[in-house]
Parts: C-alpha cells; structure tokens; sequence
C-alpha cells in the first residue's frame, strides 16, 4: 500500500509541472532617456501630485522601467518613472539629498491605481556629457515602499 502510494505522489509531481511552457508575459523592458529643451510642469489633482515633460530650457533626464504584461493576469501592469533636470549649459552634473529637491527629481509607479508622484530626497544622480546624443549617468536613490533603491549605471540617449 506504500509502495502504491509513492508512486501516485510521483506521478502527481511528474505530469503535474509544466516543462518548459512558454510564458504568456512581456518581458520588463527599460529605458533611458533625455530630452533636451525640455522642462518638468507638475500638476496636482485631488492632493496627488504628477508631472510631464515640456519644451522648456532645462535637459530632462528619465528613466522608465515597464514591468512584465501576463495576458492570465489582470491589471498586474505597472510603470516606473524617475525623472530628474539639470541646466542645459551643463556638461556634468551631481545632486545629492536635499539637492534632488532642486533637480526636481520626482518618481511615480503608475498601476491600476496610483497614489501619484513623490519628490525623492534621498540619495544621488550624477553625470557627464560624452557627445550631443550620450550621457553616463549613475542613479543612485532610495524609492521606499516595494521599489526600495534604484541603482542605475546607463548611457542615457535622446528621446
């Protein structure tokens, strides 16, 4: 009877796991971007804050990260934004904590709900101008909640 028992648990286990199924998901998919003449206008609505990228004067820096789309899965979709500007005179760049404030550096996880953007404060952006369509840029900041830290070391180009 144990015997017996065995094998129907092995069994089970064997035909029950699926060998190598294709994933019905997206894969996460990334970009690093500036664009240049550019500014950050923010706008509040109902006491959340968002923001979009404008002709302007400045250089906009942004990174998006778009998580994985399951066509089994409803409304798992989501968007990580972290922008941030710099003065376009610049050829380099560093802010840190309390300078982020001034970079107008601002992240946003856009889902099926969203509790708007937030102005980050902690941590570093830096980088240097290789050419008219390059820059190395280190990202370096604490997000908080289930993003936790953004650590990036990208070649940034334009949009």
């Amino acid at each position: 009877m144990l015997r017996l028992t065995f094998i129907i648990l092995t069994s089970f286990l064997f035909f029950g796991c699926k060998k190598n199924a294709p994933s019905d998901c997206t894969k996460d998919q990334y970009a690093y971007e500036f664009f240049s003449s550019s500014k950050i206008d923010t706008l509040k609505v109902d006491q959340r804050l968002f923001f979009q990228i404008n002709p302007g004067n400045d250089i906009v820096f942004s990174y998006t990260h778009t998580g994985p789309d399951c066509k089994s899965i409803v409304d798992e979709e989501y968007v990580d934004k972290l922008i941030f500007k710099v003065p376009a005179t610049s050829n380099s760049f560093f802010y840190e904590n309390t300078q982020l404030t001034d970079a107008m550096c601002l992240f946003i996880k856009l889902a099926f709900w969203t509790n708007g953007a937030f102005r980050v404060s902690s941590g570093y952006v830096k980088g240097t101008k290789v050419s008219a369509t390059k820059w190395n840029v280190q990202i370096n900041v604490d997000i908080g909640g289930s993003v936790g830290r953004i650590v990036i070391n990208k070649s940034f180009t334009p949009h």
